[in-house]
C-alpha cells in the first residue's frame, strides 16, 4: 500500500511561512469533551459529572467569532475536534458557517454516529476531509477498548463518505486491547484504500486527571517499540524498509565536543505556538491539545492576544538539555507536550520516550541485519 500520508506540498509552505512570521495557519478547535465511547486511553473525554463540575463549553458563537478572528489573523486550515465532534447539537450549522469563512476544514471523529440523515447533510457541506479513529478490526475490540461494538457501522460509514467524494484517513490508536488486530486493520485500510496512520505511543492523560504524570493505560516503552517496528515492517516494502533503516543508522551521533552537559535545551521545534494552536472546548489556548500550560482564555482576551502571549510563551520552552547531545536525536519524537505529560517539567527527559527510542532502534537495525544476510 502506497503511503499517503505525506503533507501536500502548499501546506508545508504556509506552515513553514507561518513559523517565519508568526502567523497561525492551522488552528484546532475542541468542541466538546463528550464523547459517546469511553476508550480507556483517551486523554480528554470527561464525565458528565466531571464535565459540569469543570463548566460549559463554548457556544456556536463564541466558536464563529473565534474562527473569524483567527482567519484574519492568518489561519487557512481548521481541524473540529473533541471528544467526538458530531454529538453537538450545532455541529452543521457550525461546519457550514466556518466553511462560508473560506477555511479549509477537517474533522477528527470516531465515525459511529455518520448515518444517512448525516450523509445527505455532508453531501452539501462536505468537510474537505475525516480523520476518523478506527479501534480494532472488529467488533471485540471495539468492545475492549471502547464500550461500544460498532465495527460495522463504523466500516460502512467510511465507505459511505468515499462514495460522496470525501477524503477519509485513518487513525490507530494500538493498545493491548487492540494489538492483535494490527495485521488485519492494515488490510482492512488496503481494502477502503484508505491512508492509516497508527501510534503505540500513548500520551499521559494530565488534561483529564493532573495526578497522570508518566501513566496511561497503555504498552511498556518496550512493548510500544516492538508494536511500532512490526506496523513499519507491515506498511513499507523490502527496499522502503532498508532505506529507513539505513538513514536511522546513519543519523546516529556522537555528542559533539562542545556540547557541555547543563547548556540550554531547544526551543519548541514543532508547529505548536509557531504556526498552530489549540483551543480547548472551554476557550483555552494552548500551542498543543495535549498541554494544559501555557493557558490563554480566548474569550476573556481575544483571539489576537491569547495568540500573542501563546506564541511568547511557547518561544520561552525550552526542551531538556540531554535531548541536544543524545546520540538518538534524530530518530526521536520527543516533543515539548511528550516532556510535560511524560514528566511535569518541559526541561526533564522523559525516560519513557527515550527507552521506546532506543528499543525502535536496535530492532529496526536488527531486522536490517537480518534482510541484508538474507539478500547475500
Amino acid at each position: 500500500m502506497e503511503n499517503n500520508n505525506t503533507e501536500p506540498m502548499l501546506s508545508r509552505y504556509l506552515h513553514s511561512k507561518g513559523c517565519r512570521l508568526g502567523l497561525p495557519i492551522s488552528g484546532n478547535f475542541e468542541l466538546t469533551p463528550r464523547c459517546n465511547f469511553n476508550c480507556k486511553m483517551c486523554y480528554v473525554h470527561l464525565s458528565e459529572e466531571e464535565q459540569r463540575r469543570r463548566g460549559k463549553e463554548l457556544s456556536a458563537d463564541e466558536w464563529l467569532a473565534a474562527a473569524e478572528k483567527a482567519r484574519d489573523a492568518g489561519m487557512v486550515f481548521l481541524l473540529l475536534t473533541g471528544g467526538e465532534p458530531l454529538v453537538r447539537q450545532d455541529f452543521r450549522y457550525l461546519l457550514a458557517e466556518l466553511k462560508k469563512m473560506g477555511l479549509i476544514v477537517s474533522v477528527n471523529s470516531n465515525g459511529s454516529l455518520i448515518n444517512d440523515d448525516w450523509i445527505e447533510f455532508f453531501k452539501s457541506e462536505p468537510p474537505i476531509r475525516f480523520n476518523i479513529t478506527l479501534y480494532g478490526a472488529g467488533n471485540e475490540a471495539y468492545e475492549r477498548l471502547c464500550g461500544r461494538p460498532v465495527f460495522d457501522k463504523v466500516v460502512n460509514n467510511i465507505r459511505a463518505l468515499k462514495e460522496i467524494g470525501i477524503g477519509v484517513k485513518l487513525n490507530v490508536s494500538l493498545t493491548r486491547y487492540n494489538a492483535e488486530d494490527m495485521a488485519k486493520i492494515y488490510e482492512i485500510a488496503e481494502e477502503l484504500g484508505t491512508p492509516i496512520q497508527l501510534a503505540t505511543y500513548m500520551f499521559p492523560p494530565t488534561r483529564r486527571d493532573e495526578k497522570l504524570i508518566g501513566q496511561n493505560d497503555r504498552f511498556s516503552a518496550k512493548e510500544a517499540a516492538e508494536y511500532g517496528v512490526e506496523w513499519d515492517k507491515l506498511r513499507f516494502t523490502d527496499e522502503q524498509f532498508l532505506k529507513r533503516a539505513e538513514a536511522m543508522r546513519d543519523g546516529l551521533c556522537l555528542p559533539a565536543e562542545d556540547v557541555c552537559d547543563g547548556a540550554p535545551g531547544e526551543g519548541i521545534l514543532c508547529r505548536a505556538g509557531r504556526s498552530s494552536f489549540w483551543i480547548n472546548w472551554q476557550g483555552a489556548m494552548t500551542p498543543c491539545g495535549m498541554m494544559t500550560e501555557p493557558a490563554f482564555s480566548v474569550p476573556e482576551l481575544g483571539f489576537d492576544e491569547a495568540w500573542a502571549r501563546t506564541k511568547s510563551a511557547a518561544s520561552a520552552i525550552r526542551l531538556p538539555s540531554d535531548c541536544v547531545s543524545c546520540k538518538y536525536k534524530n530518530a526521536c519524537h520527543a516533543c515539548a507536550a511528550m516532556c510535560v505529560t511524560e514528566t511535569g517539567k518541559f526541561d526533564k527527559r522523559p525516560d519513557y520516550v527515550c527507552e521506546m527510542t532506543r528499543e525502535s532502534v536496535r530492532l529496526t537495525l536488527d531486522e536490517y541485519e537480518k534482510r541484508k544476510k538474507n539478500e547475500d
